[in-house]
C-alpha cells in the first residue's frame, strides 16, 4: 500500500507521512494571469523583491538537485537570488508572510500550513511544482526497544489505514498510503527523499548560502 521509495530497502522503517512542500502566493496581492504554476514562474519580473524563501531551505535545495540535477537545481537558485528574494526563518513565519502581504509569494511552504490559513479565510493559495519534495517521517522499531512487541503494534496501526487517516484527520500530515482519505484536491506526485539525499544535505547547504549571499 506505499510507494517504493517509501519503503527502506534494509526494511527498518516504512515513511508513513510527508510535510510537502509547495508555492504559495496571496490571491489578492497577485494578479489572476500572474499567478503562480510552478517554480519558474516566481522567476518573473513581477516577483521581483516580493517572493520569500526559507532562509535554511536546504533539504528543499537538495532534493531539487535530485529531482533537477545538480546543475539545473544551481542555475535555479542563482536566478532566484537574483530576485532579491527575502529570507524567513521557520516555514510558519513563511507561510504567514504570504498571508499578511508581507510578500507576494513563497518558494517552499508547507502544504497543510496553506489549508489551514486557507480554512480561516486567508487570501492564500498553494500550487505544487510536481513532482515536489517532503520532509518525511518513518515508523520503526528501535534497536533495544523496553516494549518491542507494543512498538510493533504500534507500527502495524500507524501503516494501517485507519491509523493513516486518523493522522490525517488530525494533523493533516500528507499520507503516502495509497488509499488513504486524503481528498482528491490534495494529491500531489512527491518523491520522498533516501537517506543517500538526506546525507548530501550538510554539503549542500554550504552552496546553498554561497548562491544567496548568506555567509
Amino acid at each position: 500500500n506505499y510507494p517504493p521509495d517509501a519503503i527502506d530497502t534494509k526494511g527498518f522503517y516504512v515513511v508513513v507521512e510527508a510535510v510537502v512542500h509547495v508555492i504559495s502566493y496571496n490571491t489578492q496581492l497577485v494578479p489572476q494571469a500572474e499567478a503562480p504554476k510552478n517554480l519558474q514562474d516566481l522567476l518573473k519580473p513581477i516577483f521581483k523583491g516580493r517572493v520569500g524563501l526559507e532562509k535554511e531551505a536546504y533539504s528543499w535545495f537538495t532534493q531539487r538537485m535530485k529531482l533537477w540535477t545538480r546543475e539545473r537545481a544551481i542555475e535555479y537558485a542563482r536566478k532566484l537570488a537574483a530576485q532579491e528574494p527575502r529570507f524567513i526563518k521557520g516555514h510558519t513565519l513563511l507561510a504567514d508572510a504570504v498571508v499578511s502581504g508581507e510578500i507576494w509569494a513563497a518558494v517552499n511552504v508547507y502544504q497543510h500550513r496553506v489549508e489551514e490559513q486557507k480554512a480561516r479565510g486567508a487570501p492564500v493559495k498553494w500550487v505544487a511544482d510536481e513532482p515536489t519534495a517532503a520532509e518525511p517521517t518513518g515508523a520503526g522499531v528501535a534497536k533495544g526497544a523496553p516494549h518491542p512487541n507494543a512498538a510493533k503494534l504500534y507500527c502495524d496501526w500507524m501503516l494501517s489505514k485507519e491509523g493513516q487517516d486518523i493522522s490525517f484527520q488530525t494533523l493533516k500530515r500528507y499520507s503516502l498510503r495509497k488509499d488513504a482519505a486524503v481528498p482528491p484536491e490534495l494529491r500531489v506526485s512527491v518523491i520522498v527523499p533516501s537517506t543517500d539525499t538526506i546525507a548530501e544535505i550538510p554539503e549542500n547547504a554550504k552552496v546553498f548560502k554561497e548562491i544567496f549571499g548568506l555567509i
